[in-house]
């Protein structure tokens, strides 16, 4: 068998440093964190807002990647205040680091699960 090349265009260099991208803070009017719930289908997804509203939001981003239980910032529409757009998703680090800072609350996520395992529960006794 021939060995492997170690030059050329498509080869990878081992010292190459990951670029960390800029701290995004979301604006004060028209702009709400948020943490995607499911997907809804042709990049519609059901967005938790932090200030307690469930939106349909769309990624504007055609390459943004993003799942359910991932942070994100949300653009709300001043004609329809269910309807939005996700312009941004945040990485772990920089949750970790907006959870650091005091932007994001640290029991966010948890509270969203405590809230779906209980409308989960189905009471047998009321049939």
């Amino acid at each position: 068998m021939p060995k492997k090349k170690k030059a050329g265009k498509n080869t990878k260099s081992s010292g190459v440093s990951i670029e960390k991208r800029k701290l995004i803070e979301a604006d004060i009017d028209g702009q709400v964190y948020g943490i995607l719930e499911k997907a809804l289908g042709c990049g519609f997804f059901e967005v938790n807002c932090l200030d307690d509203v469930k939106r349909r939001c769309k990624a504007r981003s055609k390459r943004m990647k993003v799942n359910s239980g991932d942070y994100v910032i949300v653009s709300i529409r001043q004609f329809d205040d269910k309807t939005s757009d996700i312009i941004y998703k945040y990485e772990d680090d920089e949750v970790r680091k907006l959870k650091n800072l005091g932007i994001l609350p640290s029991d966010v996520h948890e509270n969203v699960e405590e809230n779906e395992n209980a409308k989960k529960e189905f009471d047998f006794n009321n049939i």
